[in-house]
């Protein structure tokens, strides 16, 4: 698989999983307003708020995040992805495991050209090392070139 189908894959798992997410707690949201008309006890009230508030949140989150999707749709339809030479400076976020291997990256990278240093969701990456990535402007989602 080239750089470009992988990040067409990671690009459209998580557009598909963000757009779950919106449908998901928006159906509870409107759930929990048709049926909270029916509750009577006071403690089922403190549930039906919460469970709101948990609703709208996610709801809210789950659309902030989609919408990057969206705003990346156009440039994977026309496969018209930013490139970028740089090196990986150090890591935002890392996962360390039990084993001392350390998982999901999100490096900052310096780029070469404008010396702009930008933060890009992707794997495999050393600190110190140069590379070229395939990138999405919006969602940040990131492959190494390979090609």
């Amino acid at each position: 698989m080239n750089g470009a189908e992988e990040l067409n894959d990671r690009f459209y798992t998580g557009f598909i999983l963000m757009l779950c997410g919106v449908c998901v707690f928006f159906a509870l949201f409107v759930l929990i307003v048709i049926f909270g008309k029916k509750i009577k006890v006071k403690w089922n009230k403190v549930i039906f708020f919460g469970l709101l508030a948990l609703s709208v949140c996610a709801t809210a989150l789950f659309a902030v995040r989609f919408s990057r999707y969206c705003l990346d749709f156009g440039t994977v339809r026309k496969g018209d992805y930013r490139t970028m030479t740089g090196i990986v400076t150090g890591y935002g976020k890392a996962v360390s495991f039990e084993n001392g291997s350390v998982g999901f990256y999100v490096p900052r990278i310096r780029d070469a050209e404008t010396g702009e240093i930008m933060e890009l969701h992707v794997s495999g990456t050393e600190t110190g090392e140069g590379y070229t990535f395939l990138y999405l402007p919006h969602t940040k989602l990131a492959v190494i070139r390979t090609e």
